[in-house]
């Protein structure tokens, strides 16, 4: 059985920047015979959602806390079948802050541990 997986982070990875607190990467992880019919829902979700730019990401935070158009999303993507990994990091309670202040590290370290995840 083939997956292909859609990545995305939210948060940012610096390390003692006045930044989010938290950093994550999740995967939707879709069965290769359904990625046409999740892609079409995306596709019906930003018309339901009167998205004028189709080719323009869907993004949680920008529906300006519109109940109506987060229940609309929900409906359409709670029908569908797919798997979604999550790794998050707390910042805040990190060790080795040293080591991750370097540029793409905590990004590259929380990658690994997402991509362990969704091969098992």
């Amino acid at each position: 059985m083939n997956f292909n997986c859609y990545i995305d982070e939210a948060g940012d990875e610096g390390i003692d920047t006045n930044g989010t607190r938290w950093f994550l990467i999740g995967g939707v992880l879709v069965r290769e015979e359904e990625d046409l019919t999740i892609s079409r829902s995306v596709d019906r979700v930003k018309t339901l959602i009167d998205q004028r730019d189709k080719r323009k990401a869907l993004h949680w935070r920008e529906l300006n806390r519109n109940h109506n158009k987060r229940l609309a999303i929900i409906r359409e993507f709670g029908a569908l079948s797919f798997d979604f990994v999550l790794c998050a990091m707390d910042k805040n309670r990190l060790t080795e802050k040293k080591v991750f202040k370097q540029k793409q590290r905590l990004y590259n370290y929380v990658t690994r541990i997402l991509v362990e995840r969704i091969s098992w």
